[in-house]
């Protein structure tokens, strides 16, 4: 009977330890520099990477509005409004316009944030966001200053934000 198991379980978990080194080389780092993009904000507007402007970083927070971690993450940079006033906000969803608009009026009233929706998944990917949710803190050069997608750390972006200075 244990050699049997042996039998089974072994190539089982060298398969199981094989993917999971291929599943973390084969996933793509952050996008390090802003990639382009269109991501609508209110009906017939956009938003793309020239939009933004260069006077201090941009935050850019990609959430799934059904998303537990996503929720609890709104709801405390809703409590850290000020710090974030430091960037110019963006938070980005494929919900669309009204799920969006009930998840920033119930998670984030405070937010002075450009909520944008990318229904069809074009621009996210993009991004290469690794799991929800993800923030990306860009220069005004439009160049990775930070990621974070850790919900355990999320907020250790804050120490960036705070950190940045503008040379």
């Amino acid at each position: 009977m244990g050699y049997v198991t042996h039998l089974i379980y072994t190539p089982l978990i060298a398969f199981m330890a094989l993917a999971a080194e291929t599943f973390a080389q084969g996933t793509p780092p952050p996008a390090a520099i802003m990639p382009d993009f269109t991501f609508r904000t209110a009906p017939g507007k956009t938003l793309t990477p020239a939009d933004i402007p260069r006077d201090k970083p941009a935050l850019i927070v990609f959430v799934d509005v059904d998303c537990d971690h996503c929720r609890q993450a709104v709801q405390e940079m809703n409590d850290s409004a000020v710090l974030l006033s430091r960037v110019h906000l963006y938070i980005a969803s494929l919900a669309a316009a009204p799920q969006l608009k009930a998840f920033a009026g119930k998670y984030g009233p405070r937010l002075k944030a450009e909520w944008l929706s990318d229904p069809d998944a074009r621009n996210m990917v993009r991004f290469n966001p690794v799991r929800y949710p993800a923030m990306f803190l860009y220069s005004p050069d439009k160049r990775l200053l930070d990621y974070e997608d850790n919900v355990e750390t999320i907020f250790r972006i804050e120490r960036s934000i705070r950190a940045f200075r503008r040379l």
